[in-house]
């Protein structure tokens, strides 16, 4: 079996293609290679364990050197990670995966990436929403690439409650809780720990009239065992587990006014402080570029009325602070911890997306195509 520099590297890219879902026509067609050589290329990248049989990129057993460099001769025709680092704060990881347009199945092909990044964590947040929920229940397939992997065994935590109105609909299948718990028993179905959860904890409460004050809430959440450990409280006795988090796994919401469409909607968390604070989308588009994890991404210089407004309602949000988003964010390391993954698409959120990026929020960029030609566009007039 060949054995050099050049042939590893085409199997690298011939495994990264195959775990798109590429047929063996395709690839050969991509990579300039005949039908019986791409076969061999496969045969070759799971026998040096690149491949799972799912197949799953098996990134983990990739040098860094080796992939990156697959990257730029096979597959750099598209430099949206280098025209996004212009926007990154300096000393933040920063890598874009952009789905093509002729994989119709996004959430399919986010989940191959996901496969790929998740293996170089060892403690994994995970927040609530429908793609969320989509990438991961489509990552069931590919799970062979992750259990049983040597020696790893990583925990998985929910790091928000869940909105009320959308429990009240039924709509429990997007709780990160729910997700965490799903995630642990994909990645190692043996396991017999029971990790926190916050199944029972509101993301989002406003104020109470009275008093104006959450503080009544803080006391009954000190009381909850998993949002102590998660997070930390008065009487808790070890670290909480949020600040060993080193991949969290998000989308972001937007706020779209006028008519909504199914692939354009408001998103939940935002959607959660509407409902409950009476507020009109027209106020939070003019104060905010949408949420990340429910955390609000206030727009700048605001009036100080607005600013206390932002800090009011990012206030009663109960999940991740900023402090650790950016805490997670700069843990990332090539070939190290993933840091946080952000996975969206639409060409409507490349405004909040460049923000989230330009504040260093962002580690790991999975999007489709139309976002892609988006925020190369925003980058390129200087964000």
């Amino acid at each position: 079996m060949k054995s050099d520099i050049a042939y590893t590297r085409l199997a690298i890219a011939a495994a990264r293609l195959s775990s798109e879902g590429k047929t063996q026509k395709e690839i050969a067609d991509r990579l300039r290679q005949s039908q019986p050589a791409v076969s061999r290329l496969l045969a070759y990248a799971v026998e040096e364990r690149f491949l799972s049989r799912g197949p799953a990129l098996l990134r983990c057993n990739i040098s860094d050197e080796d992939y990156h460099a697959a990257e730029i001769e096979h597959f750099y025709s598209d430099k949206l990670t280098l025209t996004l680092r212009n926007l990154c704060r300096r000393g933040i990881h920063l890598e874009a995966r952009v789905i093509p347009e002729a994989l119709d199945d996004f959430s399919y092909q986010a989940a191959g990436r996901l496969v790929e990044l998740l293996p170089l964590a060892h403690r994994i947040g995970v927040m609530w929403g429908r793609t969320i929920h989509q990438v991961l229940e489509d990552a069931r397939a590919r799970w062979d690439a992750l259990a049983g992997l040597k020696g790893w065994r990583p925990k998985c935590i929910p790091l928000c409650g869940d909105p009320i109105f959308l429990m009240n609909d039924l709509r429990e299948e997007h709780s990160a809780s729910r997700l965490a718990a799903r995630l642990n028993q994909a990645i190692d179905p043996s396991r017999a720990e029971s990790l926190p959860c916050l199944t029972g904890v509101p993301a989002y409460l406003a104020a109470s009239p009275a008093g104006g004050s959450n503080s009544g809430w803080e006391g009954f959440f000190q009381r909850i065992p998993g949002y102590v450990r998660i997070f930390g409280g008065r009487e808790a006795s070890e670290k909480p587990m949020v600040d060993e988090v080193d991949a969290l796994i998000t989308g972001v919401g937007i706020i779209v006014e006028g008519k909504e469409k199914a692939d354009k909607t408001t998103g939940d968390f935002i959607a959660e402080r509407l409902k409950q604070e009476a507020l009109d989308k027209a106020t939070m588009s003019r104060l905010f570029y949408g949420d990340i994890g429910g955390l609000l991404i206030a727009r700048e210089n605001l009036a100080s009325r607005d600013q206390s407004l932002v800090e009011y309602l990012n206030a009663g949000w109960t999940g991740i602070r900023e402090k650790h988003l950016a805490a997670v964010a700069r843990k990332a390391k090539p070939m190290g911890s993933p840091g946080v993954i952000v996975i969206a698409k639409g060409a409507a959120k490349a405004r909040m997306v460049a923000e989230i990026i330009r504040r260093g929020f962002v580690n790991q960029l999975v999007v489709d195509a139309s976002l892609a030609r988006a925020l190369r566009a925003l980058a390129k007039g200087g964000g």
